[in-house]
């Protein structure tokens, strides 16, 4: 209880537990303090017959915001906290502004509801707002839902089927028909059949938001330094990160074409050398759960739907995409190597041997595919090529190097390896071949960024000419010694 107190004070604008005291002094502020424990010490009295389960339920939302972007933004801040089993929200009137969160364990949704108490949400707290003498009917806060849901009613074996209320709706009005006669029966349903003139008017599509969702941000990202970068552009008014979530933060604008100007200007921008920051909107297109047919576009995980955990089959995802990778010559191998092995623990066939034959065949299309992007990413040469492949250029048996002092080098190294079995002048040549290989390799990463693709197709066909080099070199020196 006195941690969801604390958790309250944490997310008092503007204060912190330091300077609360100069917060309460200020009349406006402390009356809206007051308000808010006042209501939250109701609140907690009359959830307290509510046993923590696996569903936490969600008021005060912001009832703009479009269903689909409310879960996605949703999972994106409670899927810290554990495995999400399903996330509902509805734009009916009677349950727009709420959301339920179904984790797969109590545990989960415990430490959610502890850590998320207050969180400023879309312009709006998980907490009630402002008081009112109705605020026992209208208490806006996260608590645990007052029953199992149904996905997990049935994982118990305690699910019972009961009627749709819309079927019970009909069938009581039925039976009023029956009661009145006939006649009034058959006109009731005439009336029913004539068409209104009023035609169903689409859901408008997605608009633009003044805030927005930005993710990828490296573990060291602090709320200062994305000051600093969104400063620049006029109108930002709030930056708010996720507990336990370096690596997200919602970036509030004043107005939407504020909040445009400074995803134009700032989405992919490198925060550090290998990590650019990825600031969303709305995604490009929509990709569904071939199990549980959930949208799972923007917030996909590596290989597995956050809605049901299904493996899910490679989508159009290069190498560098499915490994954590930026497309770049220049990688962090021990990060390479550290997501492999990751990836490769949780999608190898073995994991999936009890499983469905269809899951069997996406885990077995999975773990191979790693297999060759790992093979690929970790050789420098091989590298290069898939850089190429992925700016539509590729290598083949007619690309030759013009250069006819660059053959006649490589005809003279060759002839000193094949003559030379001193190990130590051999040693000389190999550290010569490796500082020649260096050179090529920022050649190529120079040519590749400016999208000189010729001179990259060159740097390659050398590079190819040298790795084979340093190759003879390194056996002939193992012979040697």
């Amino acid at each position: 209880m006195f941690y969801q107190f604390f958790g309250v004070i944490r997310f008092l604008p503007g204060s912190d537990y330091g300077s609360l005291g100069s917060y309460l002094e200020n009349e406006e502020k402390r009356a809206y303090f007051f308000e808010i424990i006042v209501i939250w010490l109701v609140s907690d009295l009359f959830a307290m017959d509510v046993k923590p389960n696996h569903t936490i339920y969600i008021n005060n939302l912001n009832e703009k915001t479009k269903k689909e972007e409310l879960k996605k933004a949703l999972y994106a801040i409670f899927s810290q906290f554990g495995q999400i089993i399903d996330i509902m929200a509805f734009k009916t009137l009677k349950m727009r502004g709420q959301a339920h969160v179904i984790f797969k364990e109590i545990s989960s949704a415990t430490n959610a509801l502890r850590a998320m108490q207050g969180f400023p949400f879309y312009d709006k707290p998980m907490l009630i707002k402002s008081g009112t003498p109705e605020y026992l009917n209208s208490l806006q806060r996260i608590q645990f839902a007052r029953e199992d849901s149904d996905v997990i009613a049935k994982a118990k074996g305690t699910y019972i089927d009961r009627p749709k209320k819309h079927l019970l709706a009909k069938q009581s009005a039925g039976e009023k028909r029956k009661k009145s006669g006939h006649v009034k029966e058959s006109k009731k349903m005439r009336m029913d059949k004539a068409p209104t003139g009023k035609t169903e008017v689409p859901e408008k599509a997605n608009p633009p938001n003044k805030i927005l969702f930005c993710t990828n941000l490296p573990e060291e990202t602090t709320e200062q330094m994305l000051s600093l970068l969104f400063n620049p552009y006029p109108g930002l008014k709030d930056i708010r990160r996720i507990p336990n979530r370096p690596d997200i933060a919602f970036v509030e604008f004043e107005t939407e074409a504020e909040a445009t100007s400074a995803r134009a200007g700032l989405n992919n921008f490198k925060i550090t050398p290998s990590q650019s920051i990825k600031i969303r909107k709305e995604c490009a297109r929509a990709l569904d759960c071939w199990k549980c047919h959930k949208a799972i576009d923007c917030l996909k995980e590596k290989f597995f739907c956050p809605m049901c955990s299904a493996i899910q089959p490679t989508e159009d995802k290069n190498y560098f995409d499915y490994l954590g990778l930026l497309p770049d010559f220049d990688v962090d191998l021990s990060l390479l190597k550290i997501n492999f092995l990751k990836l490769q623990s949780v999608v190898h066939p073995d994991k999936f041997s009890k499983c469905s034959q269809e899951e069997k065949k996406i885990s077995e299309n999975c773990s191979r595919y790693l297999n060759e992007a790992y093979k690929t990413l970790i050789e420098p040469l091989e590298r290069a090529k898939y850089l190429l492949t992925l700016k539509g250029e590729s290598l083949d048996n007619e690309d030759v190097i013009d250069s006819t002092d660059f053959l006649v080098e490589m005809m003279e190294l060759n002839e000193l390896v094949v003559t030379n079995n001193d190990p130590k002048e051999l040693k000389i040549l190999l550290n010569e071949v490796e500082t020649k290989i260096n050179m090529l390799g920022k050649e190529f990463k120079n040519s590749i960024e400016t999208n000189e693709l010729r001179k990259a197709k060159e740097a390659v066909l050398k590079l190819t000419f040298y790795y084979r080099l340093k190759a003879s070199l390194s056996s002939k020196i193992a012979d040697n010694e």
